[in-house]
């Protein structure tokens, strides 16, 4: 069952599509599709007691997934894909040349759970959903990952050594943050 919902939050309307499975089962367990919330839940339960339900974990919900183009709202195209790959190609030269550290090969590949790793092998994987990133942030994932070819770990030493080229790395993975909880 397909249905909609507006919540009341500081004097806006949030409104959100909802399908209800009504199972032989204990708990609720709800889930974001993306377009939708799923609620699964036993078949006894009334719907007022759904949403109350909800209304209690709508913060917690990844409501609205957005797209992104590097920071912008948009629609990613094969070419933003190219132009990904241009920006992070000239970003690892300069960073490489800078830091003295060089990859042993560079791929990309859709990831569910990291913007980029470092293999022991120095082989740096970048996360194709950083075309949805802003410019500095994939900046910064650079350097994180080219640090990684020194120091295989995440120690003070690291951070300081990541320091040492992207001063304000804090205020990056809070933004980085931020953003994962849109996109990812």
């Amino acid at each position: 069952m397909f249905c909609k919902v507006s919540w009341k939050n500081c004097g806006v309307y949030e409104e959100m599509n909802i399908k209800i499975i009504r199972k032989n089962i204990k708990h609720m367990y709800v889930e974001n599709k993306g377009e939708y919330i799923e609620v699964r839940c036993n078949k006894y339960v009334k719907e007022e007691e759904i949403y109350k339900f909800l209304e209690k974990i709508k913060d917690k919900l990844k409501v609205e997934k957005k797209e992104l183009v590097f920071g912008k709202e948009g629609k990613i195209t094969k070419d933003d894909y190219k132009k990904l790959e241009d920006i992070v190609y000239k970003f690892v030269k300069f960073y490489s040349n800078k830091m003295n550290l060089y990859p042993s090969k560079i791929s990309f590949r859709f990831k569910k759970t990291s913007w980029g790793s470092c293999t022991y092998k120095n082989h740096i994987i970048f996360n194709k959903k950083m075309v949805s990133l802003p410019i500095d942030l994939i900046e910064y994932i650079i350097v994180h990952e080219l640090t990684h070819i020194k120091i295989k770990n995440h120690s003070k030493d690291f951070w300081n050594f990541v320091a040492k080229y992207i001063p304000d790395y804090k205020e990056k993975i809070k933004k980085l943050r931020g953003i994962e909880k849109v996109l990812i």
